[in-house]
Parts: C-alpha cells; sequence; structure tokens
C-alpha cells in the first residue's frame, strides 16, 4: 500500500494532536505513514518541524504548576482620564501607573509538583511502605 503524501494541512494536525497531549512518536501512525517517510517531512518541510515544537497540555500544565509554585509578578496598568461629560471625548490622561505585583510562591504547589516529578525523593511514604503486602489483595497471585 502506498503511503500518502505530505499535505499542506499535516502540519496544523500535528501542532493540534501534540496540543491535546498525543505523544510525538505516535504521529506517524496516526497519519498512517512510516516512521522514516515522518523523518524525511520534517526534514523537507519547516512548517511540520515547528509544529512539533507546540508545547502539549501536559507541559503546559507543569509550566503552569511551576510558576504557581514558584512565585511570579504581575504588571497591572491604569490610568486616570479626563472625558468631556457631553461628547465622551478623551480631553487628556491625568495620570498613568504600571503597578508590579508579586504573587508568592505557593507551598502546597511547589509540594505536589515535586512528589510528582521526584516521587523517589519527596514521597511522604518510606521505601518499605510503598511495597507493603495487604494480606488477602494479592494472595491470588502467589
Amino acid at each position: 500500500m502506498k503511503e500518502p503524501l505530505y499535505r499542506r494541512e499535516t502540519a496544523e494536525i500535528v501542532s493540534a494532536l501534540i496540543s491535546y497531549g498525543i505523544d510525538a512518536t505516535e504521529l506517524p501512525r496516526l497519519l498512517g505513514v512510516s516512521a522514516e517517510r515522518f523523518q524525511k517531512w520534517q526534514k523537507q518541510h519547516r512548517e511540520l518541524k515547528d509544529a512539533l515544537q507546540t508545547p502539549g497540555v501536559a507541559d503546559r500544565a507543569e509550566a503552569a504548576l511551576l510558576k504557581r509554585a514558584l512565585g511570579f509578578q504581575i504588571s497591572e496598568e491604569s490610568a486616570e482620564e479626563l472625558v468631556d461629560k457631553k461628547s465622551g471625548e478623551l480631553l487628556e490622561i491625568l495620570k498613568h501607573r504600571t503597578i508590579t505585583k508579586e504573587v508568592a510562591p505557593d507551598v502546597r504547589a511547589l509540594l505536589f509538583f515535586l512528589k510528582n516529578r521526584y516521587p523517589e525523593r519527596w514521597s511522604e511514604k518510606s521505601p518499605s511502605e510503598a511495597y507493603e503486602f495487604v494480606p488477602g489483595e494479592d494472595e491470588a497471585n502467589l
């Protein structure tokens, strides 16, 4: 069976699949091509190579969790304006302010991140508790 040819919309499809969390190793199968053909397409089509750099849902969620865990700064801008009451026309900007706020690190987010990213170091269970035998649970497998 002949493999399909590269189409213009392939890069858009790849980008969408990756953003929904599909692993890049699954893409050739989903597109109906061999891994070798998919690699050739990446070399020949810059837009496909760029689409593969799209962060997936898990990557974006992990980045957001880490940002919240470590804390961050946010800037807010505001302006005080002088407006003509009759026409609604802006006459003058009286004050313009930019306020930078510090969002404090969130300890719970940090613990969640560490426990999931490095469970062997941050688990609350000791290694012996993690593999504790519970009678009746696995007796059928003995």
